[in-house]
């Protein structure tokens, strides 16, 4: 029996060890200024609009993918002639977390409900990259507030308010994790009734993106696999696999 646990656990971590692959990853902020709550900002990628990236007024915006290349063509396109839009967008590496994002509507209704819940193993102490991006809707403008918790290995650790007029959060957060197993979980909690709804309207009007990625604490990212001192190159996904594409 004993040596049947050891094989599932063994079994267990080297899946969650599967999940994990090296990658370029565009790192993408953006932001604009408008008096009209409605007017809304979308990032294009070589040419390609992506519904993922879509913000509103006055909302700090980070997004980032993994990518293939450095070399994109990063546009935005806006719908408000009054907007004075903001973007920057560099490119890193790491080894990110192939996390399944639950795109279906879910309803928040007088209770916490979890959005994104994510567990992973890697075998050192790491620095764990988390890139957020999500818009809800309320039921009205009468309804109460939503907190977004995020919380990582069980530690609440960031708590960001949500109104029925600034209905967006975003942000990007460098966390130290454990060696071995560490879990991340990202719940709304309200009294009132919510969405969390990518499918309304033509899926450019809510969001829920999240994407984490590893790189070591002392910098020292491995860019290629050393076997009997021959260096293997690492695949990498295609930035078209991994976000619904809108023309």
């Amino acid at each position: 029996m004993n040596k049947l646990i050891q094989l599932l656990f063994i079994l267990l971590n080297l899946s969650l060890a599967e999940r994990l692959y090296f990658s370029d990853i565009l790192e993408c902020n953006y932001q604009f200024d408008s008096d009209y709550h409605n007017s809304k900002m979308i990032l294009t990628i070589d040419n390609h609009k992506y519904r993922e990236t879509v913000t509103y007024p006055n909302l700090d915006t980070f997004f980032a993918i993994p990518v293939n290349k450095n070399n994109y063509n990063i546009l935005y396109y806006y719908d408000d002639s009054h907007m004075n839009p903001q973007l920057t967008y560099k490119y890193s590496e790491g080894l990110v977390i192939d996390s399944q994002i639950n795109y279906k509507d879910i309803i928040i209704k007088n209770n916490k409900v979890s959005l994104f819940d994510n567990q992973y193993y890697y075998h050192k102490k790491h620095i764990l990259n988390i890139y957020l991006l999500i818009t809800l809707k309320p039921l009205d403008l009468n309804q109460d507030n939503l907190n977004l918790e995020t919380y990582f290995n069980g530690e609440l650790i960031k708590n960001n308010i949500m109104t029925p007029i600034n209905n967006g959060i975003s942000y990007n957060l460098e966390l130290n994790g454990n060696s071995g197993y560490n879990n991340l979980n990202i719940s709304a909690n309200t009294n009132g009734i919510w969405c969390s709804c990518p499918s309304i309207s033509n899926g450019y009007n809510n969001n829920k993106y999240v994407l984490l990625w590893i790189t070591d604490i002392k910098d020292d990212i491995i860019n290629n696999i050393n076997v009997n001192d021959n260096k293997i190159k690492l695949n990498i996904t295609n930035v078209h696999t991994l976000l619904s594409i809108y023309k």
